[in-house]
């Protein structure tokens, strides 16, 4: 397992102050082989983390997502529960509301709760937080 720098939870180091994951060095190193341009280093393992290089096969980013998906390894996430909402499902009704109100500008409703006022466009506009209903 990989303890070192971490990047979205895949092992980062540098060879020549250039960035690489781990993994594609260990399969480098393991290998004594280059990786063809535009192919992963996927893990049979699934830990992203993982630098054994018995677990370690090439693949295409297809075949790569394809074995996610067979594994059932594939999630979305949205709302309240991604990693980089800046908005709860309750402050989303609660800016429709306001909105549907009238009287106040997206701009204000934005600052109000500290995000840009594109993010308040996708919310009224629905192409954001789709799974929200106006009460």
């Amino acid at each position: 397992m990989w303890s070192g720098g971490q990047i979205k939870r895949y092992g980062q180091t540098k060879v020549d102050g250039k960035s690489i994951g781990a993994h594609r060095l260990s399969w480098i190193i393991a290998n004594n082989a280059d990786i063809p341009v535009g192919i992963c280093v996927c893990h049979s393992c699934d830990v992203t983390a993982c630098v054994n290089p018995a677990h370690l096969f090439l693949g295409t980013t297809q075949e790569n997502t394809k074995d996610r998906d067979i594994k059932g390894r594939h999630r979305v996430v949205f709302g309240d529960k991604h990693y980089a909402a800046k908005l709860t499902t309750n402050d989303v009704v609660k800016i429709k509301a306001l909105f549907a109100k009238g009287g106040i500008s997206r701009r204000k409703i934005a600052k109000q709760y500290g995000v840009a006022h594109t993010v308040i466009n996708h919310v009224i506009n629905g192409s954001a937080w789709k799974h929200v209903k106006e009460n």
